[in-house]
């Protein structure tokens, strides 16, 4: 099984059975969404 979330590009993921697709899923888009802030550049604005 293969599964993409169309509203966040590039999110996509696998599962050999329905129910692992949809734990993975879960997990795809957690990552997805996942920021890491260390590795922000923040710049001041004017």
């Amino acid at each position: 099984y293969w599964a993409e979330v169309p509203a966040i590009e590039g999110c996509a993921t696998h599962g050999e059975t329905f129910e692992e697709l949809l734990k993975n899923i879960y997990e795809a888009v957690e990552g997805c969404l996942s920021v890491d802030v260390a590795a922000l550049e923040i710049t001041e604005r004017y």
